[in-house]
């Protein structure tokens, strides 16, 4: 059999508030009498999903909050079922769907280690034989015999992905938790899941971070509002997503019936990354600067918008904000008519090794609507930071010089037996 999992037509209702009353017994005659109430208290988090991973696929989840991303992987994982449709899935499933999941948090990691391992399917001797690459996988050492309710939840995410890497799982799901914790041991689990898929294991993750995505999968599938929205390659699915969700957060700010941009009178057409010579890149050392040149279209004048660029790195950290109507750095008396462009100069990058793109939204004058959104390329820089595997460098490298002041030197003291 070459599928790992195969949904048909699968849907999931919840129902919700059934128990608010307080009394199972009003619950038990709300359901008996399918009470209005009761129908305006369910939700679909799923309907009528269908599709087949092979063994060995990469997949990815992509879609907003409640779109049902996690319902699906809670199904596939047997901890919830479905109100109809047929779910299979072959093989050893591993999860890490919740911080803590599999946990016990008065025993010690050395314990929950065995604990969490069992779950999984291990046998005691197959945790014996793996224990020692489990515990120097998880960088945890000092802390095996600290019981784990004293963990930070980036201490919680190395114990549990530790495990879950190590049974082999022919099926590995993986629910943002590995947002928890720093990029260095991130990186560290992308490279173990790599291993992983190579060696035929078929993997589900569910991250809003599209970077990742991309790194780690090869196909996604994008989920909205419960319904299956588009399956097929990476890179199509998620700048799919990306562009509905540029065009819902417009939407939603500029009109409460839901008017598309270019209803709204202005596009940003295209994002593009430049040198110093004006030449495009994806790849830039620290020291050297960048411009930021985003095309735009509109169909009316636009008087004094105000224009929003923010620079993300890959972890989802904030690096910086630039806008126009900083006092420090103002821009006034201009207007978009038609078709135009405009540039943010970024003088010696400054940044930490590691990936980037910006952000940027055109906003009206009154700064309260958003009209255009638009996101750059990823571009890469190469700096401090970048093969630093257990420190936080922080985003921005100073132009700084190291001085030394006076010497100071001690007298020798004669030492006495």
């Amino acid at each position: 059999m070459t599928n790992a999992v195969c949904f048909d037509t699968v849907s999931k209702r919840y129902n919700l508030g059934v128990l608010g009353s307080g009394s199972l017994r009003a619950a038990v005659s709300a359901l008996l009498k399918h009470s209005s109430q009761a129908e305006r208290q369910s939700f679909w988090a799923l309907q009528n999903a269908s599709f087949e991973i092979k063994r060995g696929e990469a997949v990815g989840l992509v879609g907003p909050n409640g779109a049902g991303k996690s319902t699906t992987l809670r199904l596939i994982a047997d901890i919830t079922q479905p109100t109809s449709g047929i779910v299979q899935v072959n093989g050893r499933l591993a999860t890490l769907l919740e911080l803590g999941a599999g946990f016990h948090p008065e025993l010690t990691g050395r314990e929950n280690i065995y604990l969490y391992g069992s779950i999984l399917g291990l046998k005691r001797r197959e945790l014996q034989t793996q224990f020692d690459s489990i515990v120097a996988f998880s960088e945890l050492e000092k802390f095996l015999d600290t019981p784990l309710k004293r963990y930070s939840s980036g201490m919680y995410v190395r114990l549990a992905f530790a495990v879950a890497a190590h049974v082999s799982p022919d099926v590995l799901l993986v629910d943002e938790v590995l947002a928890v914790g720093d990029a260095a041991f991130r990186m560290k689990c992308i490279q173990r899941i790599d291993e992983l898929v190579a060696q035929g294991t078929t993997l589900l993750f569910v991250s809003h971070n599209a970077h990742m995505v991309r790194t780690v999968c090869d196909r996604a599938l994008y989920l909205s509002q419960g319904q299956l929205k588009m399956d097929g390659a990476v890179d199509a699915v998620v700048q799919q997503y990306e562009h509905d969700l540029r065009i819902g957060m417009t939407a939603k700010v500029v009109d409460d019936n839901g008017r598309l941009p270019d209803e709204c009178g202005i596009q940003i057409t295209a994002v593009t990354i430049t040198d110093a010579e004006n030449n495009p890149s994806d790849w830039f050392d620290y020291p050297e600067s960048a411009r930021i040149n985003v095309e735009y279209i509109t169909t009316q004048p636009f008087h004094n918008p105000i224009l929003h660029m923010r620079l993300w790195r890959s972890d989802n950290t904030a690096c910086f904000t630039v806008r126009t109507n900083q006092r420090d750095a103002p821009l006034t008396g201009f207007t978009f008519d038609g078709a135009g462009s405009f540039a943010l100069q970024l003088e010696h990058l400054q940044l930490y090794g590691g990936s980037y793109r910006a952000e940027i939204a055109i906003v009206d004058s009154t700064d309260s609507a958003i009209l255009a959104m638009g996101y750059s390329p990823w571009f890469q820089v190469s700096g401090p930071g970048t093969n630093m595997a257990n420190e936080h460098l922080g985003v921005f490298v100073p132009q700084a010089a190291w001085k030394l002041g006076a010497t100071t030197t001690m007298p020798k003291k004669e030492l006495v037996l």
